[in-house]
């Protein structure tokens, strides 16, 4: 373990439970570079926990947002006309291939985009957190739950 139990932020330090919560840290960006920890009984849960993290903190650069142009770029690629109205799903499962979904929510981030957003699938991953670093976050969240109750 190296510092990041001590730095990285916490998605959700009030979801803090010793007896049932996992701790999940995801990590966003082309190499790996941003890391968010989450409270969250599954691997789902955790990654809509940090999306709402950075999304708070206008982090929007991890986000790929898609427009109508990108549907229809995507059709002119397979040759087929769009209509919006009535979306061809071969079109927008091109247009929205090797990307992950945000559809859980609407983000700051989506608002000013105008469009759906997405985290694309290479950049992003996350790993299940035990042993110290899990103590070392958890003393986090608790230190955070005691700076709040007073």
């Amino acid at each position: 373990m190296d510092d990041l139990a001590n730095t990285a932020p916490i998605a959700n330090p009030f979801d803090f439970d010793l007896g049932r919560g996992r701790l999940w840290c995801v990590t966003f960006g082309a190499y790996g570079s941003t890391h968010v920890y989450a409270w969250a009984d599954s691997l789902e849960d955790a990654f809509e926990e940090a999306v709402e993290h950075l999304d708070d903190e206008g982090q929007c650069g991890h986000f790929t947002i898609l427009t109508s142009d990108d549907y229809q770029e995507a059709a002119d690629e397979l040759g087929v006309q769009w209509d919006p109205s009535e979306p061809d799903q071969a079109v927008v499962d091109h247009a929205e291939a090797d990307l992950t979904a945000i559809g859980w929510t609407t983000l700051d981030c989506e608002r000013t985009g105008g469009g759906s957003a997405f985290v694309r699938s290479w950049e992003w991953s996350a790993r299940e957190v035990t042993g110290d670093e899990r103590r070392s976050v958890a003393d986090r969240s608790r230190a955070a739950i005691e700076e709040d109750d007073e």
